[in-house]
């Protein structure tokens, strides 16, 4: 078999957690794709995502204000649980891939009147 056609040999690498912040720096200054910042740099995506989730703050609202959250945050495999808590003492822990109407539907059932 021909050295070209072989499998690439890959070992596990350890980033450490400067190495991590500055790949997340080149990949959201390079506007590329998860997917093609790793497959050009040669990094897992699996890691590439955590590191990503893991850099994102927290969002948390005890105002009772509307907080924003990423599309991507429940629509990838790899994404958390979101967690919400509603007026009247009320959680949720929100999977990825949960339908957006009916989760609507649940808030405004959950939700006390006047709230």
């Amino acid at each position: 078999m021909s050295e070209t056609l072989m499998p690439k040999r890959t070992r596990r690498v350890r980033w450490t957690p400067a190495e991590r912040a500055k790949w997340l720096e080149l990949y959201r200054a390079s506007g590329q794709t998860v997917a093609a910042f790793c497959r050009a740099n040669e990094i897992a995506y699996a890691s590439l995502w955590l590191w990503l989730r893991q850099s994102e703050p927290a969002q948390v609202s005890d105002a009772g204000e509307l907080v924003e959250v990423p599309m991507a945050a429940l629509c990838s495999a790899a994404a958390a649980a979101v967690k919400v808590h509603l007026p009247g003492g009320a959680g949720l822990e929100i999977a990825p891939g949960t339908d957006p109407l009916w989760l609507a539907q649940l808030v405004r059932a959950l939700t006390p009147v006047g709230a």
